[in-house]
């Protein structure tokens, strides 16, 4: 038990450095989706207030909007996150990783307000009237597609888990998910996952309209958790907290290797603790390669290789030294 209540120390500590936020903070955020789905499911188990539950998980009510602004601030906050990665020359899978993610949660943002039709009223063009099972310009109601969502809701919640694995990679930490969001995607999995199985082998009749309505609830957890992981990543690197310094050039003297570092800092080391290069001729010595995007130094005719692991240099927040 001692050694549990460490971990979750730990993690509380890591996640306020990481991410400049408040322990309540981190405590409401983590416990937030349990709180929703016990909130709904007394809600809606009794006879009289079912009607009200019903009604909030409609189009054009609570749960929908939330929603949709949830999908479409993530997506905007995304594209900025990759923009900013492309920038700072992150590499292409960190660019790629928010790229996609963030024009998925627009798109289907999208697709939950049908385009705008949700909200401007306006006709649905002849073709996808046609095809669409609610006449609606969307696709997820294509026939074949409607009503399938509980696939989409199990393979978000093990991505989410996925990307929580990926803090232990250090070539993309910085486009990691959030342990402290395990909870949102456990919950998203583990419904999913009952109103999966309960398509091929029924549970109950009652319970399989408390999985279809939660279903609605459930795709208002994924859209506020995409929103969080953009968020609390875009936290974490407007403060410095984890992205590495790289390497932008390097002086060599008779007795030091000076590195210059892409945030204006520079450090110096002795030759002595590199005893291949002090035994070098100036010639070779002098043969260097930056690699990696700044995360390696090479000297090819030496067959040397150094990795470059600094530590940040942390922003403050104006208050205090």
């Amino acid at each position: 038990m001692e050694n549990l209540r460490k971990r979750i120390r730990f993690r509380l500590n890591l996640t306020k450095s990481l991410y400049n936020i408040t322990l309540p903070t981190s405590l409401i955020i983590f416990f937030s989706p349990l709180l929703i789905i016990i909130l709904y499911i007394a809600i809606f188990l009794p006879a009289s207030t079912r009607p009200f539950a019903l009604l909030m998980v409609e189009e054009n009510y609570p749960v929908e909007l939330i929603t949709f602004f949830g999908y479409f601030f993530a997506g905007i906050l995304g594209l900025i996150l990759a923009w900013q990665s492309w920038k700072r020359k992150e590499g292409i899978m960190i660019f790629g990783i928010y790229t996609l993610f963030s024009l998925g949660m627009l798109f289907i943002g999208m697709e939950e307000i049908s385009w705008g039709q949700t909200f401007f009223r306006f006709n649905t063009p002849i073709p996808i009237l046609q095809v669409n099972m609610q006449q609606e310009i969307n696709i997820h109601n294509l026939k074949g597609l409607q009503g399938n969502s509980e696939f989409f809701f199990v393979a978000f919640g093990l991505g989410g888990i996925f990307g929580i694995w990926l803090f232990s990679l250090n070539a993309y930490r910085i486009a990691s998910v959030p342990a402290i969001l395990i909870l949102w995607f456990l919950i998203i999995t583990t419904i999913g996952g009952i109103d999966l199985f309960n398509d091929f082998i029924p549970i109950h009749s009652k319970l399989d309209t408390l999985v279809i309505t939660l279903s609605e609830v459930i795709e208002m957890l994924i859209a506020l958790a995409g929103f969080l992981y953009l968020w609390l990543n875009s936290r974490m690197l407007s403060y410095g907290k984890l992205r590495q310094a790289l390497a932008s050039d390097l002086e060599i003297s008779k007795t030091n290797l000076k590195l210059i570092l892409d945030d204006d800092r520079s450090i110096q080391f002795p030759l002595t603790w590199f005893p291949q290069l002090l035994q070098s001729p100036p010639d070779k010595l002098n043969h260097w390669q930056i690699t990696h995007n700044g995360l390696r130094i090479y000297w090819p005719s030496l067959k040397v290789n150094l990795r470059v692991k600094v530590i940040p240099k942390v922003k403050t927040t104006g208050r205090g030294k």
